[in-house]
C-alpha cells in the first residue's frame, strides 16, 4: 500500500460574523438590562442588615418592591417580547451543546479563545442559568409577591409577617444578583467567540489534497 493517500483533517469551526455578533449581543443586552433593572430595584428596596421592626420608609420600599415585581410579571410589552425571544431557545440550547462538544472532544479546530468561550457559555446556560431560574428565581419571586403584597404585609403589623417579607425580598435579591452576573458572562462569551475567529474558520478544507506516490514518466 502506498504511503500517499487522502489524509483527513479536522474541520475548523465557522467564524462568527459581525451580524451574528450583533444579533447575539442584542438579545443578551435585553436579558442583561432586565436583570439589571431587577437587581437595581432590589438593591434600593431591600434594607440590608436591618432587623424587624422596620421604619416606615423601609416598609414602604418593600411594599413598592412587591408592586414592582407584580407589574413585571404582568407587563404586556417586555413579557411578550421575552416569550418571542424564547421561542428559538431549543435550537439555541442544541447549538450550545454542539459547540461545547466539538471543543471538548476535539471534533473541530479553533482558537483557544473560541474553545473556552463555547464551553463556558454552554456550561453557564445548562448548569447556572437554567437551574437558577427553575429552582431560585421563580420561587423567590412568587414568595416575594405573596409575602410583600399590600394585602399581606401592608395590612399587617405583626413582626413575623414583616420578617417573612424581609426574608423573601432578600432571597429574591440574591437570585436576581446571580442572574445579572450570569447574563453578563453570556455577553462576554459572545464577544469572546467573535474575538476568537481564526483564519481556518472560513471555509476550511475538509480533506487535504492527495499526495502521489511517484511521478509518472512519459512514454
Amino acid at each position: 500500500m502506498g504511503s500517499g493517500g487522502v489524509v483527513a483533517q479536522r474541520r475548523a469551526k465557522s467564524n462568527k460574523t459581525a451580524q451574528e455578533l450583533a444579533g447575539a449581543c442584542a438579545i443578551n443586552m435585553l436579558f442583561t438590562t432586565i436583570s439589571l433593572v431587577d437587581y437595581a430595584a432590589d438593591r434600593w428596596a431591600v434594607p440590608h442588615g436591618a432587623q424587624a421592626p422596620l421604619d416606615a420608609d423601609a416598609k414602604g420600599r418593600l411594599l413598592w418592591l412587591g408592586q414592582f415585581h407584580a407589574w413585571r410579571g404582568e407587563d404586556p410589552v417586555v413579557g411578550t417580547l421575552m416569550l418571542i425571544l424564547l421561542l428559538p431557545l431549543p435550537l439555541i440550547l442544541i447549538d450550545f451543546a454542539i459547540g461545547a462538544a466539538q471543543s471538548l472532544f476535539g471534533w473541530r479546530h479553533a482558537s483557544r479563545t473560541r474553545h473556552a468561550a463555547d464551553v463556558l457559555q454552554a456550561c453557564t446556560m445548562y448548569f447556572a442559568i437554567i437551574p437558577t431560574v427553575a429552582f431560585e428565581v421563580i420561587g423567590a419571586q412568587a414568595a416575594l409577591l405573596a409575602d410583600c403584597s399590600a394585602d399581606t404585609y401592608g395590612r399587617s403589623g405583626k413582626a413575623a409577617v414583616e420578617a417573612q417579607c424581609l426574608r423573601s425580598a432578600t432571597d429574591a435579591f440574591g437570585a436576581h444578583r446571580k442572574m445579572l452576573g450570569f447574563n453578563l458572562l453570556m455577553f462576554a462569551c459572545d464577544v469572546a467567540k467573535y474575538a476568537g475567529n481564526c483564519e481556518e474558520g472560513a471555509p476550511s478544507a475538509e480533506l487535504a489534497p492527495p499526495t502521489p506516490d511517484h511521478k509518472q514518466k512519459g512514454a
